[in-house]
């Protein structure tokens, strides 16, 4: 399932930071499953 984030660019860090504690909680390295997800189109950060 994807994730689509659209909004201020000042939203992406605390965005990311939640994805990155979720992770972390699952006993998962969030710099391996962001770059995983990004790879696979399944993370898409649109901020302006």
């Amino acid at each position: 399932m994807p994730t689509y984030v659209c909004g201020l660019k000042a939203m992406e860090e605390g965005v990311v930071l939640a994805l990155r504690d979720i992770a972390q909680q699952a006993g998962l390295q969030w710099d391996t499953v962001g770059a995983a997800l990004k790879r696979e189109g399944r993370l898409h950060l649109e901020t302006y």
